[in-house]
């Protein structure tokens, strides 16, 4: 809800950030358009107030669909007007025996891409989060950035489907994004939690993407916590010390 001079709990993140010694943080927005407006409106006003204290980035998130046509048009604008970077959310399963053709997914994927090269974006992108090895959007994206010789800087996030598909196949794709100069963002807090959760079934699989392997091959590689408070994922305050401590443990 918005109200005069009250931001929720967009303000009260950026406070908590804040209070935990927080300089910088990219924040993903909801970006279905026509409402989309709202929530950048909104990050526009956030970042002038907190200048000085936080630098505050913006990427747009909704799926990749969103992009077609003339709507899709209107919320890459909205997001380069607000000095934003271009993101969406698919995990890929149109790729092999799903739903959409894999020749529908390139076109979707060369739509979104050429809107983010004619206004000059940065992509940054929700992908494969989940269990299904099916799920091969990260290979997509990738080559997608070689074929078209894509010069922004592209980061995939999750990217759990990675460690379910076979030796052979993960490794070609890490090859391609260590070739495409893609950054890996790894979310533990949050795919720890949500992955592997089927009803009357122990989980056996906890969603972290292949840290190792990708970093072996030069694929540079982060860690964040995508969820804070939310539906998603319902604890935390802002602090990033557990996602540190995550992150020594898993790169020495």
């Amino acid at each position: 809800m918005e109200r005069s001079g009250y931001h929720g709990p967009f303000a009260f993140g950026l406070a908590c950030a804040y209070a935990h010694g927080t300089v910088a943080m990219r924040t993903h927005i909801d970006s279905y358009w026509s409402s989309a407006r709202i929530g950048w409106r909104v990050f526009r006003t956030l970042r002038e107030a907190w200048a000085g204290r936080i630098a505050l980035q913006a990427s747009s998130v909704c799926p990749l669909d969103h992009f077609m046509g003339e709507a899709g048009s209107a919320l890459a604008d909205e997001v380069a007007n607000s000095g934003g970077v271009l993101g969406m959310v698919a995990t890929g399963l149109g790729d092999f025996d799903g739903p959409m053709p894999q020749a529908d997914v390139q076109d979707r994927l060369d739509r979104f891409f050429a809107l983010a090269e004619d206004r000059g974006l940065a992509l940054d992108l929700h992908i494969d989060e989940t269990g299904d090895p099916r799920a091969r959007m990260l290979h997509a994206v990738a080559s997608t950035v070689l074929h078209r010789n894509f010069r922004r800087p592209v980061q995939c996030g999750h990217c759990c489907s990675l460690g379910l598909q076979s030796e052979e196949f993960a490794a070609e794709t890490i090859r391609l994004c260590a070739e495409a100069g893609i950054t890996i963002v790894a979310l533990p807090m949050c795919n720890l939690y949500l992955q592997g959760r089927n009803p009357g079934r122990t989980p056996r699989w906890r969603g972290i993407t292949l840290v190792h392997e990708l970093r072996a091959t030069g694929v540079p590689v982060s860690f964040a916590s995508d969820n804070c408070g939310d539906p998603f994922y319902g604890y935390g305050d802002y602090d990033k010390c557990p996602v540190d401590a995550i992150a020594h443990f898993h790169t020495p």
